[in-house]
C-alpha cells in the first residue's frame, strides 16, 4: 500500500474494521486455548464481549446443610426367622402359603420319608423285643449276660433316636406363632437341604428396612436420626436400631450383596402399621450447620483439578477450591470462595 493511500477518507473506517476482526480473532484463539478471556485487558469496544455467556450462575450460599439418605422402606418384622430342610429331598408335603397365620409347632412342609418312617418302626419294635427280653431275664443270670442286654437296648434306643432326628430333619414346624412371609418350593419339587425355603415374621413387633447402596450403608451408623413418612405430608422421627448385609442368589452370575438399614420409631405405639408396606424414609447421615453451599452444576474437575469458574463484573476467572460434603445437588466449599460470590454454571 502507497503512503498516499492512508489519506483516503475511507482509511480510518477499514483500519476500525481491522481492529475488531483481530479482536474477535484474539477471543477465538484465547477460547480454543481454554483460557478465560475475561483473564485479559481489552479494548474497551471489545471488554463487554468477554463477559457474555449462556451459561447459568449461582450465588455462593452460607447457611445449614442435611446430608440424608432417602429411600422407600418397608414394613418388615423385627424378628423374621428363614425356615429351611436339614437334608435334601422331594417336597411331599406344602401346608402353607404367603401371608397365612401359623402356631408355634404347626408342620409346615415335609420332604418324602416313608423309607426313614418304616426303619423307625423297625427300631422301635427291636427295641422293644430287647426290652421285653432284658426284663424276662432270669436270677440266674450272670453279671456278663445282663450287660449284653442292657447293651443291645441302648443300641436300639440310639437307632430309633437317630433315625426320629433324621425324620425330623426331612419335616419344617413354625418356631412361633407369625405370618408366612415368602415360600419357595413347590409340592414333587426336588430341595437342597439348608436352603431356604420358608420365611416366618411376628407381627406383634415391627420395623422399617431400607434397601441401600454399599456407599450409603458405609455412611449410616447405628443411633443416625431418621424420619419416616405416615402419611402424605406427616413425618414421624425414628432411629436406626441395626445395620444388616447378606449375599442373596446362589448361582455365582446372579449373586449380588444386599444392604440393609433398619429403622425403628421412636413412639411406634402411636403409629398402626400393615406388615409389607411401604412408607418413604429418611436418615439423617451428616449436619453442617452455616456452611458455604454450591450447586452441584457449578464444581467442575479435571485431571485432579478441583476448581470453579467465579464472574466478577464482566470477568471470569478460575478458582481452585476444597470441597467437603456433598449431596446429589449440593457442595460444600471449605477453601477457595466466600459468601455472595457468583459462580458459572457448566
Amino acid at each position: 500500500m502507497r503512503a498516499t493511500d492512508c489519506a483516503r477518507p475511507g482509511a480510518p473506517r477499514q483500519v476500525r474494521l481491522a481492529l475488531v476482526v483481530m479482536g474477535l480473532a484474539v477471543l477465538a484463539l484465547l477460547a480454543a486455548c481454554g483460557r478465560p478471556a475475561g483473564d485479559l485487558e481489552l479494548p474497551a469496544e471489545l471488554s463487554g464481549l468477554g463477559g457474555r455467556t449462556s451459561a447459568p450462575t449461582y450465588p455462593v450460599e452460607q447457611r445449614d446443610l442435611s446430608v440424608e439418605i432417602e429411600r422407600v422402606a418397608r414394613v418388615q418384622s423385627v424378628r423374621l426367622q428363614e425356615l429351611y430342610f436339614q437334608e435334601s429331598g422331594r417336597l411331599a408335603e406344602l401346608n402353607v402359603g404367603t401371608g397365612d397365620r401359623v402356631t408355634q409347632g404347626q408342620t409346615l412342609a415335609r420332604l418324602a420319608s416313608g423309607a426313614i418312617q418304616h426303619s423307625l418302626r423297625l427300631a422301635e419294635l427291636d427295641l422293644e423285643i430287647d426290652r421285653l427280653r432284658s426284663a424276662s431275664q432270669g436270677p440266674g443270670a450272670s453279671s456278663v449276660e445282663r450287660r449284653i442286654r442292657q447293651l443291645e437296648v441302648a443300641k436300639r434306643e440310639e437307632t430309633a433316636d437317630f433315625l426320629r432326628r433324621r425324620l425330623e430333619a426331612h419335616t419344617i414346624r413354625a418356631p412361633y406363632d407369625g405370618v408366612i412371609t415368602r415360600v419357595n418350593p413347590e409340592v414333587d419339587e426336588v430341595v437342597e437341604g439348608y436352603r431356604t425355603m420358608i420365611e416366618i415374621a411376628d407381627p406383634q413387633e415391627l420395623e422399617l428396612q431400607m434397601d441401600v447402596s454399599a456407599d450409603q450403608f458405609d455412611r449410616v451408623e447405628v443411633g443416625q436420626t431418621a424420619h419416616v413418612e405416615i402419611e402424605s405430608g406427616t413425618w414421624a422421627p425414628g432411629t436406626v436400631s441395626r445395620l444388616t448385609s447378606r449375599t442373596s442368589g446362589r448361582d455365582a452370575a446372579l449373586r449380588r450383596e444386599e444392604y440393609v438399614v433398619h429403622v425403628k420409631l421412636d413412639d411406634a405405639a402411636t403409629v398402626s402399621f400393615r406388615m409389607g408396606a411401604r412408607h418413604a424414609a429418611r436418615v439423617l447421615v451428616d449436619f453442617r450447620r452455616d456452611t458455604l453451599l454450591i450447586p452441584v452444576a457449578a464444581l467442575r474437575e479435571f485431571q485432579g483439578r478441583t476448581y470453579v469458574r467465579v464472574l466478577e463484573d464482566v470477568r471470569r476467572r478460575e478458582v481452585d477450591v476444597k470441597v467437603g460434603v456433598r449431596t446429589d445437588t449440593r457442595v460444600e466449599i471449605l477453601e477457595g470462595l466466600e459468601s455472595g460470590q457468583i459462580v458459572i454454571g457448566k
